[in-house]
């Protein structure tokens, strides 16, 4: 049976993450998520600003994750690691 994994790259902004995720996805073509991508997407809709939006693109992050891992897809997330929750979702 095949196992899926959640490989996080975490840290402060301006470390990597994003280039190391990208490199990794491309070459295991793993699906690589990012918690600014959907808070890009977020905050037009929503109209609120960055810091606003920041919680729930996190929600939403983690909701798809979960799906990814329940069916088996290893996954790649580029996450900051500078705040409490996002230790606590870990």
């Amino acid at each position: 049976m095949k196992k899926a994994q959640l490989i996080i790259l975490g840290g402060f902004a301006g470390a990597g993450k994003t280039t190391l995720a990208n490199k990794l996805s491309s070459q295991f073509n793993y699906p690589y998520f990012g918690s600014d991508t959907i808070n890009d997407i977020l905050r037009p809709i929503l109209g609120r600003n960055f810091q606003e939006v920041s919680p729930i693109a996190y929600d939403v992050l983690w909701h798809v994750l979960r799906i990814q891992l329940s069916n088996k897809v290893t996954s790649i997330l580029d996450m900051n690691m500078c705040h409490d929750r996002s230790w606590e979702s870990i």
